[in-house]
């Protein structure tokens, strides 16, 4: 699938992140985009932390180049897929009806719509329940139109988690729904 700013090159920036790849507290990625605006944000970048940690820029250049990151990648992809699989399985066999999954091609999130409700609660309860969600609130600019829904993540849980945290949150769900 083409990345949007395929579509517009001259016009967007792409961030990328390496995080999910390497490890999490490597905090290190990149920036493509027009020249000029690549300079602006390394002004910015410079003029608050200076740069990157050169150490961990070193441990990411030999990870990419060792001969088996190739077959890491594979690992992962298998891994991230059998955790949406079983975050999408979860979610059609615990929740209402009322609720929609949004199936992905890619990415590290599950889109899941909800009857009308206040999402804001709902999530702040979840958390309470020790499931963590991003309300969909958050995404919009104007908030009077907000469509109730939960941005999931299925990579920091394993099968048997993410079963137990969808039995937590569909219980927050038929309380607030």
């Amino acid at each position: 699938m083409p990345l949007a700013s395929s579509f517009c090159p001259n016009h967007s920036m792409v961030l990328r992140s390496f995080s999910k790849i390497a490890t999490p507290g490597i905090r290190l990625g990149l920036v493509t985009g027009k020249t000029e605006w690549i300079e602006a944000i390394n002004t910015v970048k410079q003029a608050t932390d200076l740069h990157s940690s050169a150490p961990m820029q070193a441990v990411l250049f030999a990870l990419l180049q060792h001969g088996a990151f190739p077959f890491h990648l594979e690992k992962l992809r298998k891994l991230y897929q059998q955790r949406y699989q079983a975050l999408v399985n979860n979610l059609k066999l615990t929740l209402p009806v009322t609720c929609q999954v949004t199936p992905v091609d890619g990415g590290m999130f599950i889109w899941l719509l909800l009857p009308n409700c206040d999402v804001d609660a709902l999530a702040k309860s979840a958390l309470e329940n020790g499931v963590a969600v991003v309300q969909s609130s958050v995404f919009y600019q104007d908030r009077r139109n907000v469509k109730p829904a939960l941005r999931l993540n299925f990579t920091n849980a394993n099968v048997e988690a993410l079963a137990e945290e969808i039995e937590r949150l569909s219980k927050v769900i038929e309380e607030f729904c």
